[in-house]
Order: C-alpha cells, then sequence, then structure tokens
C-alpha cells in the first residue's frame, strides 16, 4: 500500500456581504413581543425545506425541517435528530416502528423581506422598511409527522427509508411527541390499508397490514392534520427461506482485547437445505462498510446472478455476516470475525473445511483477520486454527478506496454535522480511504493526506503477515476495468457547481493527475471561503479504472444543491475502488494495464464489461468466483 502526496486548503476570509448586514439587522429588531415562541426561522424561502413541505412528506424531509427549526430553537427548547434516532431504536428494538410528531409555533423572516434583501445585494442599492416589525416577521405553525426508521448506508450513501414485508407495528410514543404536541392523549390516523381512520392513543402498538407492496400514504388528524409516506419492499430473504432454513445466530463477542480498540461484535444468518440438522459446508459471506446492514439488504448483494443460491443449491450453507457496530476500526471487527469463525466451527458437523469471503470492506476485514490467526499460531501452536480454504474479495479497497476529496470538502467544509460527514470521520473510513479530508476547523495552509489511522492498518496487516497463507486458494475481483482507460473523466475537469449569490457557490473539480497546484475545489459558504489545491503529483483517483459508486457521487452532490439556485453538472460519477486496489496489486499507476505478475492473490480477474458498480456480480464476474470457490 504506497503512500499518497498531501493536498493543502487556503483559508480566503471575505468581509460580510450585504445579505448578511441586513439579515442582521433584521434580526436585531426581534423583541419578544415579535418573536413570542422563542423561535426565528432565517432561512430563505428558495432554501428552506421547511417552507416547500406539501402533501405526504418523506422522512428526509421531516428530518430536515426538523433540523431547520433546531438550528432556530433556544437551546432551553432544543430537539436533535440525534436524540430523535436515540428515542427511537429503542421502539424498533422491539420490532415496533415509531411515529414521531412535532407541533411548533414559529416566527420566520417574511417573503417580501428576503426579495428585498435579494435585490439590494445584486443591485447594490435600495432600501428595507424597517417602520414596522409586522412588516418584517410572520407567524406560522409546523405540525408535522413521520415514522423514525434507520438510516442505511450503501457505502457512503444514504439510502431512502424503507421497510421489508406488508406490514408493521407502528407506535405513536409519548417521547416521541415534540413541541406542544406532548399533550397529545390519543389521534385519528388513517395509515392507508384500507381499513380507514381508527382512533390511535399514545404508547399502543397497532399492527397495520396491507395487501400489497409499494408506497403507503398515512394521514394522523388531531390539533392539526398531517400526512408521511414510506414504502414496502418484498424481501429477497423470502425466496431462500420459503425452500431452506433460515436462522439467525447470536451475536458473539471478539475475545481478544488491545488498548485503543472496541470490543466489537459480529452476527451471522444462516441459510441451509431444510434436510440439514447442522452446518456442514459453511461459505461465509462478510459485509461491506459501514456495516449492521438489514439481512435483506446482505442477501440482496450475495445473490447477484444466483450467486448465493447456487451455493445453497450444491449443498453448502451460506453465513451472511454483520458487525452491529458499524464503522468502527476494522481490527475490531475482525476480531469479532475470529470470535464468529470458532463459533461456526463448533456448530459445524464433519471436517469440511471453511469458505470466508466479503463485499469491499468485509473482504479486508477477513483477510486480516486470518492472517492474524495465523500469526497467533505462529508463536502459540495451541491457538485455535481457522480451518478454512478459501479467501475470497468482491471489489475490496486493498490497496485504498477513493471517496473524492472535492465531495469530501464539501460535505465536511457545509455541513460538518451532517450524517455524510460523520460518517466520513469514523476510524473505517479513515482506515479505508486513499484521502481523507478531516472534519473541520482547518487552517490556511493546512495539509490533508493519508489518515493516520490507515497508516497504522497497513502497519497491522505487514505485522501479521500481509496475506494468509494457510490456504489452497485466495480470489479476488475488481469491478473496475482492465483497459487503464480514464473512468467517467479524465483528471482535474470540471464535475459539478451552484451559485447563490456573490457569497454562497461552489465549483468541484475531478482529482488532478501529475498537476501541483492544480485546483480541486473551491467553495464559498458566506464569509467562510476556502480553495483546495494538490501539493503533490496527484493520482488522478476520481479517473481511475475501477468500481464505480451505485449512487453517482458528482450528481449526489448535484441533487444536495438547494432548489431555486444556479447549478451545473457535467460528471456524474467517479471511481470508487481502483482495479488496482481490488486486485491487491500495490501501485497507484492506474493508467496502464494491470500488470497481474505483482499480484498478492492466487486467482484474480477484473470487468472485462468496463467499469461497473462497486460490489457487482455480473454473470462473469459471479461465474469466476463460484467456480473458484467451490471447487
Amino acid at each position: 500500500m504506497e503512500g499518497v502526496n498531501a493536498v493543502t486548503v487556503t483559508m480566503e476570509k471575505m468581509a460580510p456581504s450585504p445579505r448578511e448586514t441586513l439579515l442582521r439587522e433584521v434580526v436585531g429588531r426581534a423583541t419578544a413581543a415579535t418573536v413570542p415562541s422563542g423561535i426565528l426561522h432565517q432561512v430563505p424561502p428558495d432554501w428552506s425545506a421547511l417552507l416547500h413541505l406539501k402533501g405526504a412528506i418523506t422522512q428526509d424531509q421531516w428530518q430536515d425541517a426538523i433540523a431547520e427549526l433546531t438550528d432556530a430553537m433556544p437551546r432551553s427548547v432544543e430537539v436533535t435528530l440525534e436524540t430523535v434516532q436515540s428515542r427511537a431504536a429503542s421502539y424498533r428494538e422491539r420490532g415496533q416502528i415509531p411515529i414521531f410528531i412535532a407541533d411548533f409555533h414559529y416566527e420566520t423572516v417574511r417573503a417580501h423581506v428576503w426579495a428585498a434583501i435579494a435585490k439590494i445585494e445584486r443591485n447594490g442599492e435600495g432600501n428595507l422598511d424597517y417602520s414596522e416589525q409586522a412588516k418584517l416577521f410572520e407567524s406560522r405553525r409546523a405540525f408535522l409527522a413521520s415514522p423514525i426508521l434507520a438510516r442505511e448506508f450503501l457505502s457512503f450513501a444514504a439510502q431512502p427509508h424503507y421497510l421489508y414485508g406488508r406490514g408493521a407495528t407502528f407506535i405513536i410514543p409519548s417521547d416521541g411527541l415534540l413541541g406542544d404536541a406532548d399533550s397529545i392523549a390519543e389521534l385519528t390516523v388513517d395509515f392507508g390499508d384500507g381499513a380507514g381512520p381508527r382512533t390511535v392513543r399514545v404508547d399502543e402498538p397497532i399492527p397495520v397490514h396491507y395487501d400489497d407492496y409499494g408506497t403507503k400514504v398515512v394521514t394522523l388528524s388531531g390539533p392539526a392534520s398531517a400526512s408521511f409516506q414510506l414504502t414496502f419492499r418484498e424481501s429477497p430473504l423470502s425466496l431462500p427461506c420459503s425452500e431452506y432454513l433460515c436462522e439467525e445466530l447470536p451475536a458473539v463477542e471478539a475475545t481478544i482485547r488491545r488498548p485503543g480498540i472496541d470490543v466489537a461484535t459480529a452476527q451471522a444468518y444462516v441459510i441451509r437445505r431444510k434436510e440439514k440438522a447442522r452446518i456442514t459446508k459453511p461459505v461465509l459471506m462478510v459485509e461491506g462498510f459501514p456495516g449492521n446492514y438489514q439481512w435483506e439488504t446482505l442477501f440482496r448483494y450475495a445473490n447477484q446472478q444466483n450467486f448465493a443460491v447456487k451455493f445453497l443449491q450444491n449443498g453448502f450453507d451460506v453465513i451472511l455476516v454483520r458487525f452491529p457496530k458499524g464503522p468502527v476500526r476494522l481490527e475490531a471487527n475482525a476480531y469479532a470475525l475470529i470470535a464468529l469463525i470458532l463459533d461456526i466451527i463448533k456448530r459445524r458437523e464433519g471436517t469440511e473445511k471453511l469458505r470466508i469471503g466479503g463485499f469491499s470492506m468485509g473482504g479486508l476485514v477477513a483477510r486480516y483477520a486470518l492472517a492474524y490467526m495465523e500469526h497467533q499460531r505462529k508463536t502459540d501452536p495451541s491457538k485455535p486454527h481457522h480451518q478454512t480454504t478459501k479467501l475470497f474479495t468482491i471489489d475490496t479497497p486493498h490497496e485504498g478506496a477513493n471517496l473524492s476529496v472535492s465531495a469530501q470538502f464539501m460535505a465536511q467544509g457545509i455541513k460538518g454535522d451532517g450524517e455524510q460527514a460523520k460518517l466520513m470521520a469514523t476510524h473505517a473510513a479513515q482506515q479505508l480511504v486513499i484521502m481523507w479530508i478531516a472534519p473541520k476547523p482547518w487552517k490556511d495552509g493546512q495539509s490533508f493526506g493519508q489518515s493516520p489511522l490507515r497508516t497504522e492498518f497497513v502497519k497491522e496487516l505487514l505485522a501479521v503477515g500481509w496475506m494468509p497463507k494457510d490456504l489452497t486458494d485466495t480470489i479476488a475481483i475488481a469491478d473496475g476495468a482492465g483497459d487503464g482507460a480514464y473512468n467517467q473523466a479524465a483528471p482535474a475537469k470540471f464535475a459539478t457547481k451552484h451559485e447563490c449569490g456573490f457569497l454562497y457557490w461552489s465549483d468541484l473539480y475531478t482529482y488532478p493527475l501529475n498537476s501541483p497546484g492544480t485546483l480541486i475545489v473551491h467553495f464559498k459558504h458566506g464569509s467562510d471561503g476556502w480553495k483546495l489545491t494538490a501539493a503533490g503529483q496527484g493520482g488522478g483517483f476520481d479517473s481511475a479504472p475501477g468500481g464505480i459508486w451505485e449512487d453517482p457521487i458528482f450528481r449526489r452532490v448535484y441533487n444536495n444543491f438547494p432548489d431555486g439556485v444556479v447549478k451545473k453538472i457535467e460528471i456524474e460519477n467517479a471511481c470508487f475502488v481502483p482495479t488496482l486496489s481490488a486486485l491487491g496489486i500495490p501501485s497507484m499507476d492506474y493508467f496502464k494495464v494491470p500488470d497481474l505478475s505483482k499480484r498478492i492473490f492466487k486467482s484474480v480477474t477484473y470487468s472485462w464489461e468496463g467499469n461497473r458498480k462497486h460490489v457487482e456480480l455480473t454473470p462473469t464476474l459471479a461465474n469466476f468466483v463460484y467456480t473458484y470457490v467451490a471447487s
């Protein structure tokens, strides 16, 4: 795993814009009489999620609206999304779907005031009428309801909220009544199941069944009315579990203890033929970043091109593996995987050796776990053997993953407390990505490069032998092409931008190649202005042949820019796991045909069908992995 050159930031301190100055004057005139609720909403109408809500809203819309209100709340009444998720989790653990209701009266700056401020900023002239405070503010009410489901990410991409199955047990919990909603005792609710409205008391579980899958609209009536939508999907587990035995095993905790490394757990979901009383031919498939996926999601990936079912049909036992603590250090999850391997060996009937593989991060966790077990036995032969014959990895970032530097910089710079930015800052993310942008605060001239946690992990791998060796085969596949050609676009090309006034804008570019001083991203957010440039030669990571983002990364940035602003996009996606990285070839010379003589795996292949989505199993790739693993 080679090191990378740094990038640097340049700070641009700007004087307050006319918009900021005028807004301060407006807010300065706010009094207890004009803001009786104590909540003064100061978001421009074009940018406001709260002011654009219509009809049945999604959970994301509910959260965006609550986030806006939270920013405007006095600390004495502040409700955070972290608090909401923490409360909701306890109900989800009981198999219930909590419905949270927010009822807040608030004041907002009037739309015509924003229009006047924008005109003054644009033309540099004009005036604002301060003669009557009533002309500056208006009173509003937000009565909003939403189910609070757990957020699931695919790699670093947040996914829409949904439920598997055709029903759920809902509950309106008393600790989910926010603001003035805390006085509600019951509501009339139409769950959209054809049964019509019914009276639902607070803290009363209500089972609801739907005749089909799809998006359902739920309407609540009480002190006001609110509607939300949620989506039900068919479970991909329903097929094998009608023909095979499916069993979720209790989570096992790592027994290896090391200072500074969390004690993680691993959990298995076993699928085997109905005539088999016990596990006999285990194939472990380990989840990727960020971890703790739903079993249905894991099986959906494991069964691309009928991959998992093919193992089942030929007498193997498919064991899905997940890590409930998510993106902790890779070593922590590896130690939990070791405990699970030993648990599976105890449950196994016979002496058939294990086959262990992983998708993305899961392959790296499995590689380290097996190498660690072999290393331990070298110094102490009494330590248990992994009893494994094959290791396989599917688009695993053995030499690092590319989390587009410009996208990282935007996420940390504009919303450093958001879910996306927090995920980028986790230990596992730091260990996986080639270039890592640390959270703010930043300093002028500060450099970024490889995270120290990644450097430490590389040393860890070397210390335990780099690769497990007591195996009959090691298999690695890449979703990237092997032609050395640019992926999506050339380096240092414009990707996307937005403009909203002369102090609210951004320009993002693909990462440069051999071009020190080249601009990577430049943005202004009010008086907060930053540039990021290449300090070294640059690796052209965004343009490298490799598995691409399933949710196109530059398109995702573009979509996050608010409606109503000027925005442009020319490049939608970028490389996520370079082909060389997935094959375990220690080089950053991405734009050449891979030199397979340098590979660390015995059996490897890349995509002959161009750069595919990360961890996609095409028919060719699925057949390659199955053939080598099953033999």
